[in-house]
């Protein structure tokens, strides 16, 4: 995530173009300097970031990648990894509004109202076992299906990693 935020960076800082591709790989960074130009191709699993000083090599790289590789020409950078793209003339806008109403959706809490604290202040989260053990067995109900929570959670995860500023809240 800090390599993509710095190309991020770097691109708004010298008003770069900015595109995106679709590939089957894995995560890499690759920087090339012919001359006056300078070109910068990030590849994440299977999403790949290019900018460039010079438009005429975005054209070339983005050539010789799709006879290379057949690729898929996503256009301007708009959705990567969660987070959406927008520019303006005052640089790069990094919101994550979508990611987030999609895991309110997964979770299937999308009519959920927001409140002030989400929890009770006195409020015990223990599990089934440890309610047998002290006594205070109630009847929660058994997670069914672990793995959704296990995704859930990792989505959760990585919201917090992209927006520290929500990470209390979560």
């Amino acid at each position: 995530m800090v390599t993509v935020r710095a190309v991020l960076a770097l691109v708004a800082m010298n008003n770069w173009s900015l595109f995106q591709m679709d590939s089957k790989n894995y995560y890499s960074l690759f920087t090339k300097r012919q001359g006056s130009s300078f070109v910068i191709l990030l590849v994440y699993v299977d999403d790949i970031l290019l900018t460039s000083n010079n438009r005429t090599v975005i054209a070339e790289v983005k050539r010789y990648l799709n006879f290379k590789f057949k690729i898929k020409d996503l256009g301007h950078m708009r959705y990567f990894l969660g987070m959406e793209v927008s520019r303006s003339s005052k640089g790069i806008v990094l919101n994550q509004r979508k990611y987030a109403l999609e895991i309110l959706s997964e979770a299937g809490l999308v009519a959920a109202q927001p409140v002030d604290t989400p929890s009770g202040q006195h409020l015990k989260l223990t599990s089934v076992a440890l309610d047998r053990i002290s006594g205070e067995t109630k009847a929660d109900p058994l997670l069914v299906d672990l793995s959704s929570y296990q995704r859930l959670v990792g989505k959760l995860i990585y919201l917090c990693m992209t927006r520290p500023d929500i990470c209390y809240l979560v």
